[in-house]
């Protein structure tokens, strides 16, 4: 039997973007993602080209969609997050896990000496549901 992969992950859909692609020059908050009914999430990086500047790419958590949003802790994060500061940086995919409690999560970028800056986007992926969709169990 075949398996619907991208219901399994989410019936809307399991991919949303928290940081939009674009030339990076300063340092941006994400958009909080819903992890409601899932147990985990992959935070996908897409790097373009990079010119100048050093960009810190961390995660924050929070239990509301407007609350107080803190960095993820070295347990709830599976793998490393890039800091893209090198030509050598660019034009690659990073990702890392995420393994926390807290219902929302966001990418964070912080950028210092950017004058042109570098290219990338970072999209949240959920995954471990908790409960299939009917007709995927």
């Amino acid at each position: 039997m075949n398996k619907d992969l991208l219901r399994m992950l989410s019936p809307t859909g399991p991919f949303e973007t928290s940081l939009a692609p674009a030339a990076r020059t300063s340092s941006a908050n994400g958009t909080g993602v819903d992890l409601q009914g899932y147990d985990g999430a992959v935070a996908i990086i897409d790097v373009g080209a990079f010119t100048d500047g050093s960009h810190v790419i961390t995660l924050e958590h929070a239990t509301a969609s407007g609350g107080t949003f803190t960095t993820v802790a070295a347990p709830d994060l599976i793998g490393t997050l890039p800091t893209i500061n090198q030509v050598g940086n660019g034009n690659q995919t990073y990702k890392a896990g995420y393994v926390g409690t807290k219902r929302f999560l966001r990418a964070v970028t912080t950028v210092a000496n950017g004058s042109t800056g570098c290219v990338y986007g970072i999209t949240i992926v959920r995954g471990c549901r908790r409960h299939a969709p009917a007709g995927l169990d």
